[in-house]
């Protein structure tokens, strides 16, 4: 407790589910029909796991990452309650400057700065991923 593992053991534990949906989702599309041609053509199950199944499962890894990073970064009471108090996360960061510090204008500005990163990095991924590439749709 009150530590910054704790925070980061707690975080995880309530993002798994997350995760899990969206590379069951992606998981779910593939076609069984791709392993079987892998083993009839003389791959074993593991070459085709790691040649086949995994290359098509890349775009719901990289969905469920960016989601759950972007969930992390507004993370505030998990990481107050379990987390130290030097170890502050953005969100923990900002609300202290608003409750202690009463400084509206740096939490202001903070927030806007966590809210250009995060819009630059939903671009930034948009621009190398989309839904198209996810679900398998022209």
């Amino acid at each position: 407790m009150y530590t910054t593992f704790a925070s980061i053991i707690a975080m995880t534990q309530m993002l798994t589910p997350l995760m899990a949906l969206v590379l069951y989702a992606t998981m779910k599309r593939i076609d069984p029909v791709l392993l079987r041609a892998s083993t009839s053509l003389g791959a074993n199950n593991l070459r085709g796991l790691v040649h086949i199944y995994f290359p098509l499962s890349l775009p719901g890894v990289a969905n469920g990452v960016t989601l759950v990073f972007i969930t992390c970064l507004g993370f505030y009471v998990t990481p107050a309650i379990l987390g130290s108090p030097r170890n502050l996360m953005i969100s923990g960061l900002i609300g202290k400057q608003i409750e202690e510090m009463l400084s509206f204008g740096t939490a202001a500005a903070s927030s806007m700065i966590l809210m250009a990163f995060t819009g630059a990095l939903f671009l930034i991924y948009s621009s190398f991923s989309s839904l198209e590439k996810l679900w398998g749709s022209k």
